[in-house]
């Protein structure tokens, strides 16, 4: 309904003035397609890494070091 639009378009605002990014998806991509969900969030870190210059993530080592 449009009270619940007008809270989530406040909280979306809020969010990204806390300079994040919102990535959206259906409930139906989650449960039938979670590998693409997941292909395309790495796709856009990539991105942000790319853009911004830093150096791609590497796991941790198995030291803790």
């Amino acid at each position: 309904d449009k009270g619940q639009r007008i809270k989530d378009r406040e909280r979306e605002n809020y969010i990204r003035s806390l300079g994040l990014d919102i990535i959206r998806f259906t409930n139906i991509d989650v449960m039938q397609n979670i590998e693409g969900v997941v292909d395309k969030i790495k796709e856009f870190v990539d991105f942000l890494l790319e853009t911004l210059a830093l150096p791609p993530l590497t796991p941790p080592s198995k030291g803790g070091e």
